[in-house]
């Protein structure tokens, strides 16, 4: 049950996030898929990074939660966040602040985002690490179901919005899509149940 839980929740978070290159050629051609990859490449530097940290709390939580040593759980995940936000707000603002000039100096002018762009590949690195330090939680604390209720509905609904923005905004529209609805079916949620399920576990 486990696996086809982590199943289609990796095959959700595929059509959330994997499927913008798909998107961009259809709606705006083949030539806007490089000027939306190689920045999106450089953000997800800061991405990689902190998930190599990141990835070892996962059985840390499990191993805590079944012991019920909740204070430790408690205070890792109120950490792993404060560092988690603080790193890639650092990074995603030197990145979008100098992010043209890091890609022309790495593929050179052949490519040169727009700011509305970097801006929002630089929110989105910052919510996307946040979102991957609750996710090392929630998979310790076995919450796949509602992991994979977020995770669809954000799936289904970011295709239709990146689909409307990146006709009426352009290029930018993708990334904007995938930061709005991003924050109200995942960020939000966990915001909400993320406390309660701790409460909870604090009571029994």
């Amino acid at each position: 049950r486990k696996g086809l839980l982590f199943f289609v929740l990796q095959i959700a978070v595929a059509v959330a996030f994997a499927s913008d290159n798909i998107v961009i050629a259809q709606i705006l051609g083949p030539e806007a898929v490089t000027q939306y990859s190689v920045p999106m490449k450089m953000f997800s530097i800061v991405s990689i990074v902190l998930s190599m940290v990141l990835n070892p709390l996962w059985p840390a939580y499990g191993e805590s939660i079944a012991r019920g040593d909740l204070k430790w759980v408690k205070r890792t995940l109120y950490q792993s966040l404060i560092i988690t936000f603080a790193v890639t707000t650092v990074g995603a603002i030197i990145l979008t602040i100098f992010g043209v000039q890091l890609i022309h100096l790495w593929t050179g002018s052949q490519v040169t985002p727009a700011f509305l762009l970097l801006l929002g590949l630089g929110v989105w690195t910052v919510l996307s690490g946040c979102g991957n330090a609750l996710a090392m939680f929630l998979n310790g604390a076995n919450l796949l179901k509602f992991q994979v209720i977020m995770a669809v509905t954000m799936a289904s609904t970011s295709i239709v919005v990146k689909i409307t923005w990146a006709n009426s905004i352009g290029i930018s529209g993708i990334i904007w899509g995938t930061v709005c609805t991003y924050i109200a079916f995942t960020i939000l949620p966990c915001l909400v149940f993320v406390p309660r399920f701790i409460s909870n576990l604090s009571k029994e």
